[in-house]
């Protein structure tokens, strides 16, 4: 099957409207869409992975790169089971994850960037992701040993800058617009990767734990300063991805490995907002898309997809199997509709009410 995007926007011509400096991030989408779904590690993984399995007990500070990365789920927790128990100690028993409260904030920054129209552009929908990643972690209670914690109270300063930043950024836009130049280069503040870096320190101190901290980031400035500063760093560098003009697929002498088709298709998602899947003979397709208004953060947790009705009908109707899915959608649709007009509370109260009833007409007769 062939994945495309559902709206792919032709490139300006030169003189009508072309922005010479803008990037095309079809690419750098898709690529960051297949990291996140843990298919192509970084290329220090087995690095990473054998400097946290020298401790018992780790903590790591999360940087705000390496949750919009999902780097934790998709990365780190696979490859410490890949670590040779044998050449080293063991994989820890107990890890902190220490989110700093700045890193929260510049992912609340994230989660409210939309286009004109009023949906999630690219960035929001990285941000959503990053929160779903929080809350996959702090949620998840099939690990053991796994904790995360937040540190650190948001700085009302940052606000004001980033208030000061993006009114900066708008009037420069407006002036270039009414001189015809349409593009604008932005230099990155590095005064939020201090603040974190800093909230980070002052949690560790808090704690008094110094063996097996590590601070996680994938920027290698960040990194560096974290370096100087007395931190332990962890660098997450970039993977090795292959050509996107080539068919990515395993060799014919390769193991079989088990992947999760959903999670792919949920990433896509992430990354175009919605994308259309044609099979080769370009005889049936049908599209899937995010939650691209941001309407809960419900959706984003449970990784929930939106499908047309016509498209789901498409799908069932395609289907060979023995099962009857169109007997299945049918009941589901019919237990949703049953839920949905259930007054839950009442009827909860309902039955305690007569649990305590038949508890009191029980205690009279003894």
């Amino acid at each position: 099957m062939k994945l495309l995007p559902i709206r792919k926007k032709p490139q300006d011509k030169p003189g009508q409207n072309s922005k010479p400096n803008s990037k095309d991030r079809t690419g750098d989408n898709l690529r960051e869409a297949l990291s996140r779904c843990g298919l192509f590690p970084p290329r220090n993984w087995h690095e990473i992975a054998n400097k946290l399995s020298k401790h018992d007990d780790v903590v790591l500070g999360l940087d705000t790169n390496v949750l919009r990365n999902a780097f934790v789920t998709a990365q780190l927790l696979p490859s410490l089971s890949l670590v040779e128990p044998k050449k080293y100690v063991h994989t820890p028993n107990w890890i902190l994850l220490v989110v700093p409260g700045t890193t929260m904030f510049e992912l609340e920054e994230a989660a409210n960037a939309r286009t004109e129209g009023g949906q999630l552009n690219y960035t929001g929908r990285a941000g959503f992701r990053a929160l779903q990643e929080i809350l996959t972690l702090s949620e998840n209670v099939d690990i053991s040993g796994l904790s995360l914690l937040i540190a650190g109270e948001a700085d009302p300063v940052l606000d004001a800058k980033s208030e000061l930043k993006s009114i900066s950024k708008g009037i420069e836009a407006l002036n270039n617009n009414s001189r015809g130049h349409h593009s604008y280069k932005v230099y990155k503040s590095s005064s939020g990767d201090m603040t974190i870096r800093s909230q980070f320190k002052n949690m560790l101190r808090q704690l008094d734990f110094h063996k097996g901290a590590y601070f996680i980031t994938a920027d290698k400035t960040n990194a560096a300063l974290a370096l100087a500063e007395g931190l332990q760093p962890i660098f997450v560098g970039s993977p090795e991805y292959p050509r996107l003009n080539q068919e990515i697929c395993l060799e014919e002498q390769s193991p079989i490995q088990q992947f999760s088709l959903g999670k792919l298709l949920y990433e896509l998602a992430v990354a175009f907002g919605d994308f259309r899947i044609t099979t080769k003979d370009k005889s049936f397709s049908f599209a899937l898309e995010a939650d691209k208004k941001g309407e809960s953060l419900h959706n984003w947790l449970h990784k929930k997809l939106r499908i047309h009705n016509s498209d789901l009908n498409k799908l069932v109707n395609q289907y060979r199997g023995r099962f009857d899915l169109k007997k299945a959608v049918s009941l589901y649709q019919s237990l949703t509709k049953d839920f949905e007009t259930v007054d839950w509370l009442a009827e909860l109260t309902h039955a305690f009410e007569e649990e305590v009833e038949d508890f009191i007409n029980e205690e009279e007769m003894i």
